[in-house]
């Protein structure tokens, strides 16, 4: 994984405002090259290209006040090259290139305010060049190009 920047909040207590800021104006690449062959269990192979990742659990405030900027100016590039063959069990590949992501998980009964501003001025973009042979198990390949991503989840939102 290639990530520009990463931010990660765990609360247990009171708290008064996270105030979260995150500009990513750099490159961010990130690619495996792999051939595998003869295995007999699982393989499972991620590449992932991130600009700004955030992450705040909440898990006993019972108000959360957020503020929460990304900005992401240049290309997140994923790109997986891989030939696989013989594998006995499940192959599980996921290609991601994700400019701004932000998720948020409280109690139920906490309150939340939050600004949330996520920029985009990049082009996402997530490739695989792939060669499957011989596969016993399940096949799952994802490939995402994401610009903005919120995920809020167990809160009352006002």
């Amino acid at each position: 994984a290639a990530i520009g920047n990463s931010f990660s909040a765990d609360i247990t207590g009171p708290v008064g405002a996270i105030n979260n800021t995150q500009r990513y104006w750099g490159n961010v690449v990130a690619e495996t090259n792999t051939r595998i062959n003869n295995v007999s269990g699982n393989v499972t192979n991620t590449t992932a290209a991130i600009c700004n990742s955030g992450t705040v659990t909440g898990r006993s405030a019972a108000n959360l006040y957020i503020n929460n900027n990304q900005a992401c100016n240049i290309d997140p590039t994923a790109t997986t090259n891989a030939v696989i063959s013989n594998v006995g069990g499940a192959v599980n590949l996921t290609t991601a290139a994700i400019s701004n992501s932000f998720s948020v998980t409280t109690l139920p009964t906490t309150t939340l305010t939050l600004n949330n501003r996520q920029i985009n001025a990049a082009q996402n973009i997530a490739t695989d060049n792939l060669s499957l042979s011989n596969i016993a198990g399940d096949i799952a390949v994802t490939t995402a190009a994401i610009g903005n991503s919120l995920n809020v989840t167990g809160v009352t939102v006002q």
